[in-house]
């Protein structure tokens, strides 16, 4: 029977809130709901317009070669991935899983500029990897970005990820941030956005 009564306020709560939220007679949502969700999705647009604006100067496409030894010969091939530029001077954030194997990169800049990099750093653990653009190359100033304070990142909070996936064209999608501290097994780093 308590467990009954524990229940109870949430089945009252039930009906008001499907009446509530639920649609009018002809099926649709109320029409001050519509406005109000077109008013968010318009604001979604803009919101996703302004970021892309702001970080697709700084993206770059990453071009590696890569030693492969396949069927007991050493083979070059080229594959594909994204970075970012993260400072004035040319440093590049990339995955490690590019970056690894390179014989040489180049980085396809924004305008479409291609500049040489080098391997500063790898790490396989997080799949992260520093290159340098050649400065020799890099006329003039270059865009980057700022990393964030993961601190201040909530869950539910809107996230995009930008870049060129298999040497495509620059793309965006977008999620939501589901966890901050997600343990994954056996590896060294446990706490994953």
């Amino acid at each position: 029977m308590r467990r009954w009564r524990s229940w109870m306020p949430l089945l009252l709560l039930l009906p008001v809130l499907a009446l509530w939220a639920g649609p009018d007679d002809s099926g649709k949502a109320p029409a001050d709901e519509r406005e109000r969700l077109g008013k968010l999705e318009s604001d979604m647009r803009a919101m996703v317009s302004e970021v892309m604006k702001v970080t697709y100067p700084a993206l770059v496409f990453v071009k590696p070669i890569q030693k492969t030894f396949e069927r007991g010969e050493e083979e070059q091939r080229q594959i594909f991935g994204s970075g970012a530029i993260i400072s004035a001077d040319g440093y590049v954030v990339t995955n490690n899983h590019v970056a690894e194997k390179a014989t040489q990169i180049k980085c396809v800049l924004f305008d479409e500029r291609e500049i040489t990099a080098e391997v500063i750093g790898l790490d396989r653990e997080t799949d992260i990897a520093l290159l340098k653009l050649d400065p020799q190359e890099i006329k003039g100033g270059l865009p980057f970005m700022a990393f964030g304070d993961s601190e201040k990142l909530m869950v539910g909070q809107t996230v995009m990820a930008l870049g060129c996936p298999l040497g495509y064209e620059h793309s965006v999608t977008q999620g939501i941030v589901s966890n901050k501290k997600r343990y994954l097994e056996g590896v060294d780093y446990n706490l994953w956005i």
